[in-house]
């Protein structure tokens, strides 16, 4: 067999081992950190596969970015970012780490209220009469609420894993990213009075995350006429690689 061929299977065979070997060791040991979110915050990916099982992505409810950052902000996050331009240099353009987590506080206070409105309705008017109307208004704000509406956010952002984990905790999930700064305001010694601060966004890596097949009937049709609703737990390994530990079914809270 000439060289060329030879050459080409050992490098097929590198680049499946890679990452399973990859996997192994990110499962080696008990997670890290685990949180679970809903379809708002994972959305699946509908071009799937029968054989290999869907993709779900990550949705934001705004973008995944902190801002109003100080130099000092973006020095601690291993970033640089120079006078000139909008967009800082290369430099404050890298992989690092985030932090992500849910903003679930004034979610569940529209949940809840939308909830006692559903309930007190129900209470006096049936469903089928014209003030019913008012109702299922009421209960389509629920289900765009409960199906659709993301409370992910970036929490944090630096250059330690270990240490983001450490400070965070459980219930959320340390993440690598590529982080890319800009600047919102210019220093004062080119616009008086102005100070200065970034913004810094971040892309997570993976941008999606594998659904194996046998957990693929929970979210299909989620967002269709079934209104199914699924929570997806995923975990962090040793590796900080994150993957999906489970899926399950939860209540339909307008009903």
């Amino acid at each position: 067999m000439k060289r060329g061929p030879l050459l080409l299977v050992a490098l097929v065979a590198v680049a499946t081992a890679v990452p399973l070997g990859q996997a192994v060791y990110d499962r080696s040991a008990p997670p890290r950190m685990t949180l679970t979110l809903s379809q708002g915050e994972l959305m699946a990916d509908w071009r799937r596969d029968e054989n290999t099982g869907v993709r779900l992505g990550w949705a934001w409810g705004r973008a995944p970015e902190l801002d109003s950052l100080s130099r000092a902000d973006l020095e601690r996050m291993g970033l640089r970012c120079e006078r000139e331009g909008y967009r800082c240099a290369r430099e404050a353009t890298r992989r690092g780490w985030i932090v992500v987590g849910l903003d679930s506080v004034g979610w569940r206070r529209r949940v809840d209220s939308i909830r006692a409105v559903i309930d007190s309705i129900r209470a006096v008017i049936p469903e089928d009469s014209a003030e019913g109307r008012g109702l299922r208004d009421q209960v389509q704000q629920m289900k765009r609420a409960v199906l659709q509406e993301s409370r992910l956010r970036v929490l944090d952002i630096g250059t330690d894993p270990a240490a983001l984990a450490e400070r965070w905790g459980d219930g959320h999930l340390v993440l690598a990213a590529r982080i890319y700064a800009f600047r919102e305001t210019w220093p004062a010694d080119t616009l008086r009075g102005g100070v200065e601060r970034f913004r810094v966004h971040a892309d997570p890596l993976p941008a999606d995350l594998y659904l194996p097949n046998k957990w693929a009937p929970l979210v299909e049709d989620s967002t269709g006429y079934r209104d199914r609703v699924y929570r997806v737990t995923v975990a962090v390994g040793r590796g900080w690689l994150p993957r999906v530990t489970e899926v399950a079914a939860a209540p339909r809270p307008w009903e």
